[in-house]
């Protein structure tokens, strides 16, 4: 009987010593891979960072594994060629228990040699069932030009915070084309991808001019919490922070939200992993009538841009009241409507007879009491004695 395989993400980086290109940097991809049967099977490629040798690959998609059997991993990272067939730069192989566990793994990479050749940042993230999603619409006004000849193309990429300090690529956009005016298309993306569904976590979007003979050109970027970033018609500086000291310099363009929908009620607090201290690491007490959650809060500095502090905090959290249910007035038939209303007769009047009248005139005067009268008065006080 086959074991029932957890949904994972995984966040990868790399560091690589050897440069495969002659008259340029290497072109890197990674390739996930799982063992099954008895041999490894392809389940995921990066994109390709183009010209880089510390690559940031964007988060990959849920990947069904066996996290009860410890399923077996392959990272290779590939130099790419447009030419000929792609390069074997380095690979390395784990269980995916020690990348879930550990919260953030670094993996020496070796060649199909054995030598060492650089190390792989590994991140896994387990995926709750009930998935709440977001769908974000951004555009930006006054972007700064970076090309000699036209405007800039434009792109946002943007990045959640991990407990460790260390930004993790979630979401890339399209390249809007020769315009200082882009407007994004929608995309979707879930609460516990884009901050671990915690509303005060960081976001950083960072905005790239795109160039396609060379690495892309840094404009600026956005930090903010990611509550912020659900309110429509925020409006947020694009800033490049090695140009802050100069006088003249105020930004490099504006970041609007156009648009944001959220499929339920805005960061419902869900387990984001369940075998590692991620942003949230909850421990339920059923006893309670109330779920009370244990978990930790991490402070993060946007001056600094850095994680200040980690605090373990608890929140008690309620269920909504709901309002009792009004009662609608009940229709009429129109066969109700027509019908006539039913009126009473009035109750008879009954006469007492003369010897009833005087029964009833006797029982009231043998009802009520007779005054008290005084038999003296008290030789200290004075009041009435009886």
């Amino acid at each position: 009987m086959e074991s029932e395989s957890d949904k994972v993400e995984f966040y990868i980086s790399a560091n690589l010593e050897k440069d495969l290109d002659i008259l340029s940097k290497s072109d890197p991809y990674c390739v996930i891979k799982k063992f099954e049967g008895n041999s490894y099977v392809t389940v995921y490629e990066t994109e390709v960072q183009k010209n880089n040798l510390s690559p940031e690959w964007m988060g990959s998609p849920q990947i069904p594994l066996s996290l009860q059997n410890n399923q077996r991993l392959k990272f290779e990272v590939h130099d790419y060629d447009r030419k000929g067939s792609s390069e074997l730069m380095g690979q390395v192989e784990t269980g995916v228990l020690a990348v879930v566990d550990s919260g953030l793994i670094y993996l020496g990479l070796k060649s199909a040699e054995g030598e060492t050749v650089g190390s792989i940042c590994l991140r896994a993230e387990t995926v709750s069932k009930n998935q709440q999603t977001f769908s974000v619409q951004f555009k930006a006004d006054n972007v700064e030009k970076k090309d000699t000849f036209g405007k800039s193309d434009p792109y946002l990429v943007l990045y959640k915070l991990s407990e460790n300090g260390k930004w993790f690529k979630i979401h890339q956009t399209e390249v809007i084309q020769n315009t200082s005016k882009p407007l994004w298309n929608r995309f979707e993306i879930s609460a516990q991808r884009l901050s671990n569904q915690i509303r005060d976590n960081p976001v950083k979007i960072e905005c790239w001019d795109y160039d396609d003979s060379n690495s892309s050109d840094y404009i600026g970027q956005v930090i903010a919490k990611a509550s912020e970033f659900s309110v429509i018609g925020n409006q947020f500086p694009i800033v490049n922070p090695e140009k802050q000291s100069k006088k003249k310099y105020s930004d490099s363009g504006t970041l609007e939200i156009l648009d944001f929908v959220s499929s339920q009620e805005y960061f419902a607090c869900q387990p984001v992993n369940l075998h590692s201290v991620c942003f949230y690491e909850f421990s339920l007490q059923r006893s309670c009538q109330v779920p009370i959650f244990t978990a930790y809060k991490t402070f993060f500095s946007l001056k600094a841009q850095t994680v200040q502090r980690v605090e373990p905090f608890v929140k008690t959290i309620t269920p909504p009241k709901q309002d009792a249910p009004k009662k609608e007035p009940k229709k009429q038939t129109p066969q109700e409507e027509t019908k006539e209303p039913v009126t009473k007769p009035p109750i008879p009047y009954m006469k007492k007879t003369p010897e009833e009248s005087k029964a009833n005139s006797n029982l009231e005067i043998s009802s009520k009491k007779e005054p008290r009268t005084a038999s003296g008065i008290c030789a200290n006080c004075n009041c009435l004695i009886f």
